[in-house]
């Protein structure tokens, strides 16, 4: 499982976020999912990807 994701923006297409995914490398779903660090890290990604769906550019997404 990744370490790190990286949330694009929409076109043209830049890096919004460089998201460093601080889980151990040994996971299972289940454990994994109820992680609250889990849980943080989803809902961010989350609100980034809806962010540049919206046409949010990188230097915005410390304001939104």
């Amino acid at each position: 499982l990744a370490q790190r994701v990286l949330v694009l923006s929409g076109r043209p297409t830049v890096i919004m976020e460089d998201v460093h995914v601080n889980l151990p490398a040994e996971r299972d779903q289940i454990t994994t999912r109820s992680d609250p660090e889990f849980v943080r890290l989803r809902t961010h990604i989350h609100e980034l990807v809806q962010a540049a769906k919206r046409g949010v550019r990188p230097d915005e997404v410390a304001q939104a």
